[in-house]
């Protein structure tokens, strides 16, 4: 589910800068958590418009569930991390690309 209205995407802002950074440091493939980190706040504010924006706040929003053990959010935080540096090298890139129509 992701946040749909100001007040929801304001509090998903401000514990993903609060919080946004453990989300991403169990990272051991990048020094880019900065990047992912500003990508990720520069999409809820509306500075980035994408086709995949409700998916990605989806998991932006499931990674910050911290009422659940860590490790059960492993597979969400690296989707996110996936995602966000797929969308930095091509921002036309999509996390389920449209099948080609028939006909």
């Amino acid at each position: 589910m992701a946040p749909s209205d100001r007040d929801e995407l304001a509090a998903l802002r401000k514990e993903w800068v609060e919080s946004g950074r453990s989300v991403l440091q169990d990272d051991a493939g990048g020094g880019d958590q900065s990047v992912l980190h500003h990508w990720v706040v520069r999409l809820i504010d509306g500075d980035i418009v994408d086709d995949d924006r409700d998916g990605i706040l989806s998991l932006v929003y499931h990674s910050l569930n911290f009422d659940i053990p860590f490790a059960a959010t492993r597979g969400v935080r690296e989707e996110l991390r996936h995602v966000i540096r797929m969308k930095i090298k091509d921002p036309a890139w999509r996390r389920f690309p449209e099948e080609p129509s028939k006909g």
